[in-house]
């Protein structure tokens, strides 16, 4: 595997790169991680038959904090900057997967750039972001509250970096350090963005566009309702169903890859012929 940094305007962007001339399988993580949340993905059997590759998002794990943050941290700019990642990869044949942010991401990736294959997303509920819509989709949790906050207590590091993985005891040191790592303006400014609607209308737009969309995520889910996205009238959903697996809560790719990354592997096959 090859580890790289590319500049970007926003500054060095640091990537993981399985290398080969393949179909390719471009890899977002979620809030206050990073590409090592998808270390069993690389370590999986995926790479003998796809090209995985995985970026750091501005602010996070060892790619540069932003040079300009209100810009920069938001569904709009992280998409902008895997845009051109991925176009200094000169990649063309690939699709997206996005977990949590990663998935807002890889929706705005979809609106920017019609020619992607697909994109799967865990953890990511496609909601509006304005007023009532920006809430449908998501459960209740205290966790919301650390999403958005600058500055994180030894404490509620710890915290945040179990809850996103939603299995209590499911951490591990590297969780915690994406978390303490992470620009907090990249959490503040995301989350501010949010409110003041930047970003596509997601629910409208998976209703729209015809791009094979998957979803696979962890039934319950502690952080999105699984029923209301259940309810929308996708454009083009996979298999025409959300793919649910059991007991694996906000991370599932990472809690149980043998369960998650067979799925993941027949969608690519589907969409990158």
């Amino acid at each position: 595997m090859n580890e790289m940094k590319i500049e970007t305007s926003c500054g060095q962007i640091a990537v993981r790169d399985t290398g080969g001339q393949g179909p390719a399988l471009f890899l977002i993580h979620g809030n206050s991680s990073s590409s090592d949340i998808f270390q069993k993905q690389f370590k999986s059997d995926l790479p003998q038959d796809f090209r995985l590759i995985a970026m750091d998002l501005p602010g996070h794990g060892s790619s540069d904090d932003a040079r300009d943050p209100e810009n920069t941290y938001h569904v709009q700019g992280y998409a902008r900057i895997a845009l051109e990642v991925t176009a200094a990869l000169e990649l063309d044949n690939y699709l997206v997967l996005g977990w949590s942010l990663g998935g807002h991401v890889a929706l705005e990736m979809m609106d920017m750039n019609p020619t992607l294959k697909g994109i799967v997303i865990t953890g990511t509920p496609p909601v509006g972001f304005v007023g009532e819509e920006l809430v449908t989709g998501f459960l209740p949790s205290g966790h919301m509250d650390l999403t958005g906050k600058e500055d994180l207590t030894e404490e509620e590091v710890h915290l945040y970096a179990e809850t996103t993985c939603g299995v209590p005891g499911s951490v591990v040191p590297f969780m915690i350090e994406n978390v303490r790592r992470t620009d907090g303006r990249a959490r503040r400014i995301m989350y501010e963005s949010f409110l003041a609607g930047i970003g596509v209308m997601e629910r409208q737009f998976v209703e729209t566009n015809n791009t094979p969309l998957a979803i696979i995520n962890g039934d319950p889910e502690p952080f999105v309702d699984n029923e209301v996205l259940e309810q929308i009238n996708y454009a083009n959903l996979w298999e025409g169903k959300l793919h649910l697996l059991p007991g694996l809560g906000h991370a599932p790719f990472w809690l149980a890859p043998e369960k998650y990354n067979p799925i993941l592997r027949r969608f690519a096959e589907e969409v990158l012929k």
